[in-house]
């Protein structure tokens, strides 16, 4: 069968259908002899290429299944769209209950689901390849003789030339469906290992949780608790760790109860039934060092301060009765005598403790001159000349480590109310930094801590890339093996920075999210990391020459942390905790989590593989 033939009765054939319908309308004789002797031209030129197999008996019949089939293809293209784009649409909205084992199999089938997507592809092509006489040279639209025809074949409704279009581009790997398809699994395979990394953390946290909670440190607890958010993996035991904080929570609300309750229970003279129930409560309390028992034993104290000054008065009171009972002159006088001796070891006293107040006070002043003048005079030997200056230390033979000048200055630390994924504990303060500082350009490398340390603990091997699996107290050590080395001709010594200084340096006089840049551009973090650590110093440095401050490895700082940011001059957090601050984000953290203002705290012993440090050199003393 010849397709020219066909297409060129199918045009024919068409203007005919449109004269008949015009027929009704034809007066003139000739017209209308003219017209039945058009048909019989038709049916003369149909049956003459019919008989020599240029065309079939009904050409009509031959254009419709053809046309029929585009329609086929169309609506199989259409029905494959929407079953790639709705495989686990439900699960961008919110997070579902699942398991680890499930999350895995999610990615294995998404896999599947991408290598299922040409073959899907060459099925449709099959079924339009042979159809492509229909389509001409320009795919969006098929021939005019071929509209002409549809318009006659009864039942048929050809799809707009737009939707053919695009199901014709996805059955040959382009256009906007195929890239729809593509951003569905994009999105998919992120969200999918953004829970597994969330599973991983809550994995992590839940174990310490308990401990804390068995080692009654209700606030770190607590905190821990609130940090895992909403979601609840279902092969997790959340409820161990959540009936272990709500106990404390319950001991303390014990304790803070009956302190309510005292004024009323002194007034009515239980003291009794007081002291028993304070040896109740302190039997609710396993470990006084901890961070419930010290609340608590807060409590009582200030409760048997209440108590004994209520003795004290009623003793007062009934010595009072006495002598109004007795009403003799011995007593009063005895009294008068007791009260006056008792006023002049008070005066005698207070007169002790303010002279040796004031000593105390001469001495720490003189002290704290001598202190300041030698800090003065380390300060003006460390001290740099411009931002971003470099120096270099040579920490082992060839093994060197370069720093960058971070000068004094004053800055908003933490992050506005609008940043996107910002934190409870990162409400903004205003810092001052009296003194400048030397900044590692990067986090202290495997090559680093080896010569150092003569070992390296690194799950990621690479001379050039960043240690980790080092605790805060690992970084400890490393600092005063490097300050025994070095010594501190030049004013200075190793530190880890203050967060203060750290988010500072990370800064570099500049506002933004990230540290130095875009995401990308600064950052290695699980959009780009492949799930492994980088050599440093390989993405954009900022304003003061420092690398990979936002990802890679998170940075330990020196600090204890603390709900609040620590605000004012030169501070450093509170004096004790359970927990450092680490700072910047790391190779398999989202976006959100590589932020400057981000902070994360744990305990000072934790190694793992996301966690690392950078060294700052500080003046001394």
């Amino acid at each position: 069968m010849d397709d020219n033939f066909l297409r060129q009765t199918a045009a024919l054939q068409a203007n005919l259908k449109m004269l008949e319908s015009q027929s009704a309308s034809l007066t003139d004789l000739a017209d209308m002899k003219e017209l039945r002797q058009f048909k019989a031209r038709l049916a003369d030129y149909i049956d003459g290429h019919a008989a020599a197999g240029n065309l079939p008996r009904d050409p009509f019949q031959v254009i419709g299944g053809r046309l029929g089939a585009i329609e086929d293809f169309v609506s199989a293209t259409t029905r494959e769209i929407k079953r790639l784009t709705s495989w686990r649409k439900d699960w961008l909205k919110a997070a579902p209950a699942v398991d680890l084992a499930t999350l895995q199999g999610a990615l294995v089938e998404l896999d599947a689901m991408v290598a299922e997507v040409p073959r899907i592809q060459e099925s449709l092509r099959a079924k339009v390849s042979a159809l492509d006489w229909v389509v001409g040279t320009h795919t969006a639209e098929l021939h005019q003789e071929l509209l002409i025809c549809a318009s006659c074949v009864s039942g048929l409704e050809l799809q707009k030339p737009a939707r053919r279009q695009a199901a014709y581009d996805f059955a040959h790997g382009s256009g906007t469906l195929a890239e729809e398809v593509a951003k569905h699994f994009e999105v998919v395979g992120v969200k999918i290992r953004e829970w597994m990394a969330l599973h991983a953390t809550h994995g992590r946290e839940l174990p310490l949780i308990e401990q804390e909670a068995e080692r009654q440190q209700i606030r770190s607890a607590e905190r821990r608790l609130r940090s895992l958010g909403d979601a609840r993996f279902i092969d997790l035991n959340y409820a161990s760790a959540e009936s272990g904080v709500k106990k404390l929570q319950g001991i303390f609300q014990r304790f803070k109860g009956f302190n309510e309750q005292l004024d009323g229970r002194i007034a009515r003279g239980e003291f009794s039934a007081i002291e028993q129930k304070f040896g109740e409560l302190a039997q609710s309390i396993t470990s006084a060092d901890s961070e419930l028992g010290r609340e608590a034993q807060a409590l009582l104290g200030k409760m048997k301060l209440a108590l004994a000054a209520a003795k004290a008065k009623r003793r007062k009171r009934r010595m009072m009765q006495v002598i109004f009972a007795v009403g003799t002159l011995t007593a009063i006088v005895a009294l008068s005598l007791y009260v006056a001796n008792e006023e002049k070891k008070a005066k005698d006293a207070k007169i002790a403790a303010e002279a040796k107040a004031e000593r105390e006070a001469a001495e720490a002043k003189v002290k704290a001159e001598g202190a300041r003048r030698e800090a003065e005079k380390a300060y003006a030997k460390l001290k740099g000349n411009r931002a971003g200056e470099e120096r270099e230390f040579e920490i082992a033979p060839g093994v060197k480590m370069s720093f960058c000048w971070c000068p004094a200055g004053e800055f908003l630390m933490g992050s506005p109310e609008s940043e996107e994924g910002r934190g409870d504990d990162e409400d903004q303060v205003r810092v001052t930094l009296s003194k400048g500082f030397w900044m590692a350009k990067t986090e202290v490398t495997q090559a680093q801590w080896e010569a150092v340390m003569g070992e390296n603990p690194s799950e990621f091997k690479g001379g050039n890339r960043p240690v980790e699996n080092v605790s805060w107290n690992d970084a400890q050590e490393f600092l005063q093996k490097l300050n025994g080395r070095l010594g501190n001709a030049d004013g200075g010594k190793m530190v880890l920075p203050t967060e203060a200084q750290w988010e500072y340096a990370a800064r570099a006089g500049q506002v933004g999210v990230y540290a130095g840049g875009g995401l990308d551009e600064v950052a290695w973090y699980d959009g780009n990391s492949g799930y492994e650590t980088h050599p440093v110093g390989t993405k954009k440095p900022n304003a003061w020459g420092l690398h990979d401050m936002s990802g890679n490895v998170w940075e330990w700082c020196q600090d204890w942390y603390d709900d609040e940011l620590p605000g004012g001059t030169d501070p450093n957090g509170p004096d004790s905790g359970a927990f450092r601050v680490s700072r910047g984000g790391g190779w398999g953290g989202s976006a959100y989590v590589c932020r400057v203002a981000v902070r994360r705290y744990s305990n000072p012993a934790l190694q793992n593989s996301y966690v690392g440090f950078r060294v700052a050199r500080s003046s001394v003393p």
